[in-house]
Order: structure tokens, then sequence, then C-alpha cells
């Protein structure tokens, strides 16, 4: 059985009572949020230590509709792995597997996904827990406010630019301090 195919059975099969679809042009699991907020799951393949397995992770994240585009690289970009939001690190590598152990290997996934991905989701309700949430997990998505890039367009949808100008102020700060040095 093709690992694709099979991983997107089951994790359609586990993510559907939790709202998310998989959306082929993505090639990710998804829902919205209140119609703005794209949250999402996916694999990405990734290289097997014992010869002859394969191995991947899931990457998951989320992105405002207010982004200037919305690519599947965006998403892989954007995107975080599985261990980033784990607080035990258990799947620092991913998951590595061969034909007998694929099943097994993305069952267990799936129960980390949902152990671990998915209560950070649920927090993000409304565009202000979601720039909480990408202060910690993706603010690069949302720097590049001054030229209006990325998703940094939320700010000003949320009326939440205060904490950004401050932090920005504060770098510019350093900066000048540094220089004198």
């Amino acid at each position: 059985m093709a690992f694709i195919g099979e991983f997107n059975k089951q994790f359609k099969e586990g993510l559907a009572q939790y709202g998310f679809v998989y959306n082929s042009k993505y090639k990710a699991h998804v829902r919205m949020v209140n119609g703005e907020i794209l949250q999402y799951i996916m694999y990405e393949s990734e290289m097997a230590y014992q010869r002859g397995n394969k191995a991947f992770t899931i990457f998951a994240g989320m992105l405002s509709v207010y982004c200037e585009e919305l690519t599947r690289e965006d998403l892989q970009m954007f995107g975080r792995r599985l261990y980033d939001f784990s607080y035990d690190k258990k799947d620092l590598r991913g998951w590595e597997y061969n034909d007998s152990t694929m099943l097994e290997m993305i069952e267990r996934s799936l129960f980390r996904t949902k152990e671990v991905i998915l209560p950070f989701f649920d927090q993000v309700t409304d565009l202000n827990s979601y720039i909480e949430f990408k202060k910690y997990y993706g603010i690069d998505s949302l720097d590049g406010v001054h030229k209006f890039r990325y998703d940094s367009l939320v700010f000003f949808k949320a009326d939440n630019h205060d904490d950004f100008m401050d932090m920005f102020t504060k770098e510019m700060e350093e900066v000048r301090e540094n220089l004198k040095k």
C-alpha cells in the first residue's frame, strides 16, 4: 500500500471529528477558524537513518486569510515540525518505517498529532489569540509589517499592533546600542 494514500486516509478519518478536511491544493488537512484562520497539518518526507527505510515528520501551523498569498510553499515555510510543539520532544526524529511498520507509524503520528498539536490549535479562536500563537510559533510570518508582507496585515485587522511596535522599538534601540560599540 502506498504511503501517501494511507497517510491521507488515516488522517482524513482521524481528524474529521475536529473539523479538518483534506485539501488537495495544499496537500494538507485543513480547517478554518472563524473564516479567518487556516490551520493545517501535513507530512514531510525526511531522511531515514536505517538503510532501506523511509521517514516522515508531521508539519503543522496556521496562517490567516489576510496573508498576501497562500501556497503550499507558504505552509511549509511558516509551519513547524511536531516536535516544536512537544514538551517531551519524543518525536525529535519523526517516524521511520518500512513496508511492515508503515501503518503503525502513521497511527502513532496521528495519535501524537491529536495529543500535541490539536491542544495548541484549539486555543486559537480569534485573530488576537492567533497573533499570540504566532509570537511563539511563527513570528516570521508576521515579520514584514513595515512592508505589509506575509501575514502582517492581521495586526491591523485585529487592531493589535501595540505589542509589535513595542518589540520593534526595542529591537531598534538594541541595534543603535550595538552600533555605538
